[in-house]
This record gives structure tokens, sequence and C-alpha cells, in this order.
């Protein structure tokens, strides 16, 4: 059932890919593209690649400040694996390029799956927290700047409520794990269970032991810092891509509109690559900012283009690094 499931979820991506690929071919003139290709340069595509690099050397700080509690694993390995990993998800449908984390990292290191699994998990957590304080920051500077309208206010302090539940919500569970742990033997104790039930039990309590292994504060600090640099050097990349295609708007500005395309990851049904539903969000987040659609669009698309091609070189050079390292063994 699970890989029907999966199977109609990448049919249907693929179909959805198709009809965004026509529909935006009868919107953009592939010249448009061209010239706008054209104009960010060398310089331009130089800085992005600096950029794509750093974004991806903080990633693979994240999942080193995890990984290396449970066993000792080369900085370069996981910087590798995360490049590969990165450029999976960027050209893989239904999420399912975060899948090559757990595989990459067992067949290189012996890494448990579950470990690896929980290690993303907490990753994905701070993201969302990162990304939350800096989209609050942005709106907060855009209205006091008068950029935007007074309204976004409301938006601001609804993501404050959303980060203000997640943050008590971990802290419970790292402050109380005794607690939860009784009363999960409780409620396991108290009934007949049948084997499915008990392989689900056992996954979930694995799964949930290997969470309470990471619940010191000072290792969320660092996790945090380090998404908090991570988004920041996404959204200085998304004003790169802007500034050289000739718009002129403030840092704050960027990141508001660039953060509705984030949304669009939460669609349960991708495109492969995410042709379409990255550049919707950006045209939709711009576009409620004053600026023109039909560019904005344009940019988006040169930018997703420069950036999956950038991260397949990093994917490339990691994966030839891998085969050659194993090679050598």
């Amino acid at each position: 059932m699970v890989d029907r499931l999966v199977r109609s979820k990448k049919a249907w991506s693929i179909v959805f890919t198709i009809f965004l690929i026509a529909l935006l071919g009868t919107i953009l003139n592939p010249s448009d593209i061209l010239s706008a290709l054209s104009q960010v340069g060398v310089l331009g595509v130089s800085k992005i690649f600096l950029l794509v690099g750093i974004t991806q050397a903080l990633r693979a700080l994240r999942f080193l400040e995890l990984l290396s509690i449970k066993a000792r694993i080369s900085s370069l390995l996981i910087f590798e694996i995360t490049c590969i990993y990165q450029f999976l998800n960027h050209i893989l449908p239904v999420r399912s390029g975060e899948l090559s984390l757990p595989i990459l990292l067992k067949r290189y290191s012996n890494y448990p799956y579950i470990s690896s699994v929980a290690s993303l998990l907490l990753t994905r957590i701070h993201d969302a927290l990162a990304l939350g304080t800096i989209v609050c920051l942005g709106i907060g500077f855009a209205v006091a700047q008068k950029r935007i309208a007074s309204y976004w206010v409301t938006l601001l302090v609804l993501v404050l409520l959303a980060i203000a539940l997640l943050v008590g919500l971990l802290t419970v569970l790292i402050q109380q794990n005794q607690q939860i742990a009784q009363a999960w033997r409780g409620i396991t104790q108290s009934r007949k269970i049948g084997s499915l039930f008990l392989k689900l039990k056992t996954l979930i309590k694995n799964f949930y032991d290997e969470l309470i292994i990471y619940r010191q504060i000072s290792l969320h600090l660092k996790l945090f810092s380090y998404s908090i640099l991570l988004w920041l050097t996404i959204f200085i990349l998304f004003w790169v891509v802007l500034q050289s295609l000739g718009f002129s708007m403030s840092l704050s500005e960027v990141i508001l509109g660039s953060s509705l395309a984030n949304l669009t990851q939460l669609l349960p049904v991708s495109t492969l690559g995410n042709i379409g539903t990255l550049e919707a969000g950006w045209v939709f987040g711009f576009t409620l900012l004053g600026y023109d659609s039909y560019h904005t669009l344009t940019a988006g698309i040169v930018m997703h283009i420069i950036v999956i091609l950038i991260a397949g070189i990093y994917g490339v050079f990691s994966w030839v690094g891998l085969s050659v390292k194993s090679a050598r063994r």
C-alpha cells in the first residue's frame, strides 16, 4: 500500500511538472530568460557559487554536531554526503531526496538509519524556527521603514505564536522526558498488542530514545545559530540574483517575498526539481510587495536554474570524491 502511494505521488509529480512547464512556456519568452541569465554574468554566478558552498558547509556543520555525539565521523565525509543529499533534494519529487541522507551515512560510515532520521528531523525543526525568526525580523524592519503595509504585523504575531508553541513543545520534551517515558511504559504495559503494533511501538520508542540523546541546551543553541546563518545566506543569495537583474529592494523585502516560496515545499505533491512550485511562491510573495509578476517570475526561474546547476556541481564532485575513497579501501 505504501509503495502504491509513493508511486502514485511520483506519477502525479511528473504530471504536475509537465503541466507547469507547459504553463510557464505560454507565459515566459525564452529569450527573456536567456537575457536574464547573461545579465547575472560571471561575477554574479561566482558569488552564487560561493554562497551555495557556504550553505552546504553550514548544513554539514549541523549534521556534524549531531552525528558526532554517537560516533566519530570525518567532517569532509559529512560535507560530501550533504552536497549529494542536497542536490538529490533539489531534483527528486515528494521530498524523496531526504532518503538519501540515511542511506549514504549507512553506506559510508555504517551510521544507524534511525539516528540519521532523528538528526534530519532535528535540523528540519531548527530550519522552521530560524526561518520564522528571520521572517519576523524582516516584517518588523519593513513595517518600521514603511516599505510594506502594517497588516503584515498580524502575520508577524501569528508566526511568533507558532514559534512559541514549537519552542514550548521542545522544552517539555527536553525537561519532562522521564515523565513521558513513564507514561509511555504505562500505556504499553496495560495492553495486549499484536506483532504489528509491537513493531510500531518499538520503532517509536527507539526514535524517541534517539531524540532524547540530543537534549542538551547548548547543542540546540549551536544548531539554531547555524540555522540562522544558513537562512540568512540563502536570502542573501536571492538578494544577489535580484540585484544582478536590476531589482532595487531591501534585504527585508527579499526575505518576505521569497519566504512564501519556501511554503510551497509543504505541498503534498511537488514537481520534479520543484520546477514551477518555487516560482509560484516567489511570484506571489513579491507581487504582494508591489513588484511586477512577469519580471519576478523570470528572476525566480533564473535563480532556480543557476542554483540547481551549482548544487549539481557540488554533488557530482562529492560523489566522485566518495567513490575514489571507497575504491581505495
